[in-house]
């Protein structure tokens, strides 16, 4: 189609791009907001946001007590005994956001308890104030993993109970589940006290099955996919504070590649190692004793560090003793120095032996071997790794060590699951956002890297279900000695009050933020009327009248070689036969 209209932009040929959506010229629709001139956007005031600053000061003792009340139900992520406490946790979330003015959908996964399945539950809500602000969607979860008696009798404190000592908060997911996702919580009622509306449009996703891989999750996320589609912005809390005065934001996210590598007994083949021995030679020849992965040009695509991320990785202030301490070990693969330990933690790819299967017989005086065997393994993989090359490369390798070692059972590798890996552009203006709220709330800046990798697969996964102008940010919530699901599990208590207002000058922040037209993903989404409909673009802008505007159509080349040339329509001629039916 070929507009020829009345500006500018007219004239040219409309095609479809690739989403398979076709362009609407401009001249032939209504303003939309990209229309509209950037100083007469609606954007959050300054003195706005100061009363809610002031608001989350003179409410610290009620937020430690709401924190209090979430932290004393049970809602354990295993156990069917414990399915009611993360039924009410669930629903005490709701009813919370439900007095803020957002829908509430509240999904229940794994109901069928006859088969023995854990009841989980999702929520998804949504407040959407108007289409001239930003949308921020948050991920967290309530869920936190059981405490075994060995790691009860390491907890000095009740862990289902808010304990405040010498300036510190202990409790069972203070810092890492129910703590970061009640202080988002916190810093929206904080925004609706004071101005009955927020800076931003904002959509929670939150789960009990955050413990368990997030199992299902994947499901629910393709059965909605208009959920996503104005998302601008995807937040997850990480603990990413490397050093008491550096926080660490990245814009580097790994994937991974699980795989499946089933080994059984040939029926034809005479002698040969038994299925099981087979599977464990493959598995031992992955890595080496410094737990290198042994698959040739494994590490090729991966971004270099620079100069500036080396850096980071030596001001750190997560040391070699403290690793062995946490992973239990008296020795690592990499311990000569701190930098080259965080280097191989999280910027090279690593491979993790998850599980394996084999089917023995009852006894075990038996002298059956089983007839079947199978492994799982994980690959994790980093910016710009390809996952279809990691496959050939690995598959390759296993083929070569199956012949070298006249292996005769029947090997088969599969990938179960994938996620790619994502990297962000750096100085985007969200970045500068996160960066201007930390500068604005704790005094200082923050380090950027493009090549440390945060390993938050449900982030990666949800950045993906959103538009590609949209952008994953792991917001730093506590330090990185905090390891989750640990005993004593704490966080400086003057750190959980600043980050309510780092979520709420993040809000503002975004805010300031230009929104751009989404029409093309939603119809019409910037004639939307949201909760807040005194500033609706609608109101904003005076609805603009129709132009006289006339639309070509082209005529195919068969068609116009049936005509004379005498009785070729020409464009002319047909504005002029459209002016002419409008006269008449």
């Amino acid at each position: 189609m070929i507009c020829w209209g009345d500006r500018r932009n007219c004239g040219v040929l409309l095609l479809e791009d690739d989403e398979g959506t076709t362009e609407r010229c401009r001249c032939i629709r209504d303003e939309c907001i990209d229309d509209l001139p950037l100083d007469k956007r609606q954007r959050p005031k300054e003195t706005e946001f100061k009363k809610v600053l002031r608001n989350l000061d003179n409410r610290t003792t009620k937020d430690l007590r709401q924190l209090n009340d979430i932290l004393a139900i049970k809602s354990v992520c295993k156990g069917a005994d414990y399915g009611e406490q993360r039924k009410i946790a669930i629903e005490t979330i709701e009813k919370t956001l439900q007095a803020l003015d957002f829908e509430v959908e509240v999904v229940e996964i794994g109901s069928d308890v006859d088969k023995g399945a854990d009841r989980h539950f999702v929520i998804f809500a949504d407040y959407f104030s108007t289409p001239i602000k930003n949308t921020i969607l948050v991920y967290g979860n309530v869920d936190v993993m059981p405490i075994t008696e060995r790691e009860a009798k390491k907890w000095i404190h009740d862990p289902y109970k808010l304990t405040q000592k010498m300036g510190t908060l202990y409790g069972h997911g203070v810092a890492t589940s129910k703590g970061p996702i009640l202080c988002w919580i916190q810093a929206v009622s904080a925004w609706m006290e004071e101005t009955r509306d927020l800076p931003v449009n904002f959509r929670f996703i939150i789960d009990t099955n955050h413990n368990n891989g997030c199992s299902g999750l994947t499901a629910l996320f393709d059965e909605r996919p208009d959920f996503f589609l104005p998302v601008d912005l995807v937040i997850c809390c990480t603990n990413h504070w490397i050093s008491e005065h550096m926080a660490l934001i990245s814009t580097s996210h790994s994937g991974y590649i699980h795989f499946s590598l089933e080994v059984m007994e040939d029926p034809t083949k005479e002698g040969g190692r038994e299925p099981l021995a087979d599977l464990s030679l493959l598995l031992n020849s992955l890595v080496d004793e410094k737990n290198n992965i042994r698959v040739p040009n494994i590490d090729r695509h991966v971004r270099p560090l620079t100069h500036s991320d080396y850096i980071i990785l030596t001001k750190t202030e997560y040391g070699i003793s403290e690793h062995k301490t946490n992973m239990g070990a008296s020795r690592l693969p990499h311990d000569s120095c701190k930098a080259e330990m965080l280097k191989h933690m999280w910027c090279k790819p690593s491979l993790s032996i998850n599980s394996v299967d084999a089917k023995f017989c009852n006894s075990s005086r038996d002298l059956y071997y089983p007839k079947k065997a199978t492994a799982t393994f994980t690959i994790k993989i980093i910016p710009d790794q390809s996952i279809d090359y990691i496959f050939y490369q690995v598959s390759e390798y296993l083929n070569d060590v199956y012949k070298k070692n006249c292996c005769k059972s029947i090997a088969n590798l599969r990938v179960v699951e994938k996620l790619h890996p994502l990297h962000e552009p750096r100085h985007s203006p969200v970045d500068l956002a996160a960066k201007d709220a930390f500068n604005r709330v704790y005094g200082r800046e923050t380090a950027h890297s493009e090549n440390i990798c945060i390993c938050i697969p449900i982030l990666n996964k949800l950045r993906r279900y959103c538009s590609k102008d949209s952008h994953a940010l792991p917001l730093p919530f506590c330090s990185t000695h905090t390891r989750p699901n640990r005993p004593n599990e704490s966080i400086p208590e003057v750190m959980y009050v600043k980050n309510r207002l780092l979520f709420a000058t993040l809000m503002y922040e975004v805010g300031q933020i230009p929104a751009f037209c989404k029409c093309r993903r939603i119809r019409n989404y910037c004639r939307l009327h949201g909760k807040t409909k005194e500033v609706d673009y609608t109101r904003v802008v005076d609805v603009r009248k129709q132009l006289n505007t006339y639309l070509v159509n082209e005529y195919e080349q068969n068609r116009i070689v049936q005509f004379k040339d005498s009785d070729v329509p020409t464009a002319r001629d047909t504005l002029l036969q459209g002016i002419s039916k409008e006269l008449d």
